[in-house]
């Protein structure tokens, strides 16, 4: 319950035994959080359909929960059989992640702080404890994507080159085609001045 409230889902509440009977009632008063879910998901409505801007709830619902979802199964090693509880912290985090590093490259980099953090017999714990992880993780970032350019650039020329050498080829099979009378034929019409038309007499 101290985690809705400082959630902002609850506003408050309190834990008193029941009059005449055994156990006892909670009472609570809805937080904001609460207010926004409720008017996101009931009052926007249009044509019996629930209205909402997906992109904004992927990025700062779904998102953030899989990358802490993935980082506990990454831990432990192994799926989780159920959905782990996530604090809202835990969330936070993600979310700082998030604008770090795209999305797609969260288990990449998951998978390198672990490995870094194993180096050094850190058992970490929570998301927070990767975020020292970060600057390591895009200077490596920017290591590959130079070495891919460079692959790129090389591939480029080395197709180049590889079309300059057939070209050559096809040059020299072409020339092998034609015997050297064929040459000397060409060579005498070439000399062979161009005799004029005889001229007609105008009567």
């Amino acid at each position: 319950m101290r985690q809705l409230v400082k959630a902002g889902f609850l506003a408050s509440y309190t834990i008193g035994p029941a009059k005449g009977r055994d156990g006892f009632v909670m009472t609570f008063r809805p937080g904001q959080a609460f207010f926004a879910d409720y008017d996101r998901f009931y009052r926007r409505r249009e044509r019996g359909n629930i209205q909402f801007d997906s992109e904004a709830d992927r990025q700062e619902i779904a998102e953030p929960l899989k990358v802490a979802y993935l980082f506990v199964e990454k831990r432990n090693g192994r799926a989780n059989a159920s959905v782990p509880y996530v604090s809202s912290k835990e969330v936070q985090t993600a979310k700082h992640l998030l604008a770090q590093i795209p999305f797609p490259e969260i288990p990449d980099f998951i998978d390198y702080a672990l490995a870094e953090a194993k180096t050094t017999r850190f058992d970490v714990q929570t998301l927070g404890g990767l975020k020292q992880y970060l600057s390591g993780y895009q200077e490596r970032r920017v290591q590959r994507a130079a070495v891919t350019a460079a692959h790129a650039r090389r591939r480029v020329e080395e197709k180049a080159t590889e079309r300059r050498m057939d070209y050559d080829r096809f040059r020299r099979a072409e020339a092998d085609l034609v015997s050297p009378l064929d040459e000397l034929a060409l060579y005498e019409t070439e000399r062979r001045p161009m005799r004029s038309a005889p001229s007609r007499r105008v009567l």
